[in-house]
């Protein structure tokens, strides 16, 4: 079962794109690394996950994340639960 799911996330602060077109699927009991190079959007796609971004005013997200298959975008969400 997939855990954590991200649907063609894409991030913006302003103008600037900083994340395109992410696809993933993270199932349940597994370990993930994000690696790459500084700048590349690691930090900022796990602050997709927890909603860090959404104190960024300039920050924008299209797309989908579905923890355990909620949408945890959706206004009904508590933040503070994730």
């Amino acid at each position: 079962m997939k855990h954590i799911e991200a649907i063609d996330v894409n991030a913006y602060y302003g103008d600037n794109h900083v994340l395109k077109n992410i696809n993933l699927a993270v199932k349940e009991n597994t370990v993930t690394a994000f690696i790459g190079p500084s700048g590349c959007g690691k930090s900022t796609f796990l602050r997709t996950l927890n909603r860090m971004n959404d104190y960024i005013d300039i920050f924008r997200l299209e797309g989908k994340i579905l923890v355990e298959g909620n949408d945890i975008y959706k206004k009904k969400v508590n933040i503070e639960e994730l």
